[in-house]
């Protein structure tokens, strides 16, 4: 009887906060709620993954680095990723992304966050 480990895929997301304006209370709580809205997408980006190395088995685990503009208006107006990684996966992570609102952001100005999104599998 042949065994297989289990997969179990990881998906972390760590948040870096910038923005052209000083930091104060308004863009922390600003920059919580940009962080929720993003977080409550985490099992659609899991999903991205997981259908590319269905598709794909030789991608491997690797840090994303998403810039995400949000316009005054508190729309996405922009996303901007750094490095390159698997086609399918940045095309359904930012496809995903573009349907969220945020609000207005604070001071009228734009708003910028960078979204590092670690993709990796551990067995167990």
């Amino acid at each position: 009887m042949l065994f297989f480990p289990m997969r179990k895929l990881i998906l972390l997301i760590f948040i870096v906060f910038s923005s052209v304006s000083s930091f104060g209370t308004e863009h922390y709580s600003y920059k919580k709620r940009v962080l929720t809205a993003i977080k409550k997408r985490i099992p659609i980006f899991k999903r991205c993954y997981q259908h590319a190395l269905d598709n794909h088995g030789h991608i491997r685990g690797k840090t994303i680095n998403f810039i995400i503009k949000i316009a005054p208006e508190g729309y996405l107006g922009q996303i901007h990723v750094e490095n390159s990684y698997h086609m399918g996966v940045l095309r359904c992570v930012n496809t995903n992304l573009a349907g969220l609102q945020f609000g207005p952001t604070p001071n009228g100005k734009q708003f910028a966050i960078k979204v590092p999104m670690n993709f990796k599998i551990n067995y167990y």
